[in-house]
């Protein structure tokens, strides 16, 4: 593709693209499909077994404990694995074997899935099994040796935290005896404190229910008041006893905080025994592991990903081959990149079909898509006469073989013929030349025949079945036509030709491959050139054109053996005036 870049392409052209390259995307779903049938059929048979616990706490070190080598190592020498084919004689064994179990959490829940894969459907789902167990075992007895040490560590903290609150009782006790006037003291003024604060709250209670001259209110200020005065003699006497008083609430402060330290250790210590004491009671096996019936398959969300991701490479790689594909596909390709005229689009003919009966389609379906596509191109070639001056002796070829360049100058000829104007289609290929085989007359006498001297114009041209429409075969075979192409010889054919059509259509061999054009250049009104739509090259048709001189006027090219979309039939099947008036504006702007 040359016409546009990725960045300019339209959503209509992209789709026009991806219909274009539609066997990229076809041979990527294919090879997918393949890959994933061969991976069915020829794969190794995979099974898995699976089975769900329940864990009630959820702790962290079960959740490690569960995924550990050391649970691997106890199912490994449980189940024997050492002397199974899998595991005998390999390296690391237990790794293999941990590598072999899937551990998933259940979303939303404390419940795990275990699942075991293998090529032996009763081992994984031992291997399943056996994994709880080990689990179970190896997780009880972390918990109850990490009990048993933490039970000492506790006991340990609770002797030495009961022999401090012995000491600080003790202590407390002898300065009771020995200042027993402080004692009380102290005593008084806190209890004198709390009723002071009880007093307060129940006067604020009160106050929200009642008025402030609420007699209740007033008793209750009163007791608060007298409190006060107790509260503050109280202080007073305390005074020159403040060093004892200060002495003593510490002591009080020591006890009641070894207590509570004492208090504290007692109940870690009551909970370390009863988690000492606990089984498998918080590990449930919710669905345990079974025998698999049939090897796992590859997941449909997977096969669905990979089917999507081979159509998108597919669409990719077909992008990646429109933008580099050198040839031509439309009049845009034609004008802005090689530079000629575009003329019309020819579309390609069914496959089935023979050469001769191509060459002849407009005769016998004027009507015909084909047929309305060289109606156009007819009109569009006299519309593209350079300077108004009419073109009678036009050259058809093409830069390389193959193109289809037959095919056009057979109809093209058919197509002005039919319209009534007297037409001769001369096959200039003296060497291959087809186009008295296509038209049913004979080869000889032909052009070489005239060139050489042989016959005369008259012997050479023979009449067709198509009214108007005479031909000129190529003539005896002639291995080297230069010789006898020569513009002494051309110019007394022309005249006489000339004189008696009013269109002269020849069929020249293919630029490129034979060096003949240039014998006809100054004794024709112009070229056109047939590119095959998706088959000729950019460079070929700029090489091509290197080849012309300046005496030469091309009066434009074809797209020939194109597929036909909307785009297309919409041109031909329009007005032609609305057809022939895209076309004058760009001959009369060059």
């Amino acid at each position: 593709m040359i016409s546009l870049p990725v960045s300019e392409l339209k959503v209509k052209e992209i789709f026009k693209i991806i219909r274009r390259r539609s066997w990229v995307i076809a041979v990527c779903l294919i090879v997918c499909v393949v890959f994933l049938v061969s991976h069915d059929l020829f794969s190794p048979k995979i099974y898995e077994a699976s089975t769900t616990v329940l864990l009630e706490k959820r702790l962290p070190a079960q959740q490690k404990l569960l995924h550990s080598y050391h649970v691997a190592e106890g199912v490994f020498k449980k189940l024997d694995l050492a002397e199974t084919p899998e595991y005998k004689d390999k390296p690391k064994p237990v790794k293999r074997l941990l590598a072999t179990v899937r551990i998933r959490p259940v979303a939303n829940s404390r419940m795990w899935t275990i699942t075991a894969r293998g090529d032996d459907p009763r081992q994984v789902q031992d291997i399943a099994s056996a994994w709880v167990v080990e689990f179970i075992k190896l997780d009880v007895g972390k918990r109850a040796e990490a009990g048993k040490k933490g039970i000492s560590r506790l006991e340990k903290q609770f002797a030495d935290a009961s022999r401090k609150l012995q000491l600080a009782q003790q202590k407390l006790d002898d300065f009771k005896k020995n200042n027993r006037t402080v004692v009380d003291k102290q005593d008084l003024l806190e209890q004198l404190a709390k009723q002071k604060d009880q007093l307060h709250k129940e006067i604020k209670e009160l106050s929200k229910t009642a008025e402030a001259k609420d007699p209740r209110i007033g008793a209750l200020n009163y007791q608060a008041g007298l409190v006060d005065e107790r509260l503050a003699a109280a202080t007073k006497e305390l005074a020159p006893m403040r060093d004892k008083a200060r002495e003593y609430n510490n002591l009080s402060r020591d006890v009641r905080n070894y207590g509570n330290v004492v208090n504290d250790i007692f109940k870690r210590q009551k909970e370390l025994e009863v988690t000492d004491r606990l089984t498998s009671a918080d590990i449930k096996v919710v669905d345990p592991a079974r025998v698999p019936k049939a090897p796992t398959a590859m997941p449909l969300k997977i096969r669905i990903f990979m089917l999507v991701m081979s159509l998108v490479l597919g669409t990719v790689v077909g992008f990646y081959i429109e933008v580099i594909d050198p040839t031509l596909r439309s009049s845009v390709d034609i004008e802005k990149a090689a530079g000629l005229t575009f003329l019309g689009y020819i579309p390609k003919i069914d496959g089935k079909a023979k050469e001769k009966e191509k060459c002849l389609v407009f005769g016998t379906e004027p009507e015909s898509t084909v047929g309305e596509a060289f109606r156009y191109t007819r009109v569009a070639m006299v519309f593209s006469a350079p300077d108004g001056k009419p073109l009678k002796t036009i050259l058809v070829t093409s830069s390389v073989n193959r193109e289809g360049k037959t095919f056009v100058a057979s109809n093209l000829a058919t197509a002005f013929a039919i319209e009534g104007q007297p037409t001769l289609l001369i096959d200039a290929d003296m060497k291959k030349g087809r186009l008295g085989e296509i038209f049913d007359v004979q080869k000889e006498p032909g052009l070489s025949d005239v060139l050489s001297g042989k016959t005369s114009i008259q012997d050479a041209i023979k009449t067709t079945s198509i009214e108007h429409l005479s031909i000129m075969p190529s003539g005896t075979h002639t291995d080297n036509p230069s010789v006898i192409l020569n513009e002494d010889n051309l110019s007394t054919l022309f005249p006489e030709l000339q004189a008696k059509f009013r269109k002269i259509i020849v069929d020249v061999p293919s630029i490129l491959k034979h060096p003949d054009l240039i014998a006809w250049e100054t004794k024709t009104d112009g070229l056109l050139m047939v590119i095959k739509d998706g088959s000729t090259p950019l460079k070929a048709i700029k090489l091509a054109k290197s080849k012309f001189t300046k005496e030469l006027t091309t009066v434009g090219a074809i797209l020939n053996n194109t597929r036909i979309d909307k785009d297309i039939k919409e041109v031909l099947h329009s007005d032609l005036s609305d057809f022939m008036g895209s076309l004058v504006p760009k001959r009369r702007s060059e």
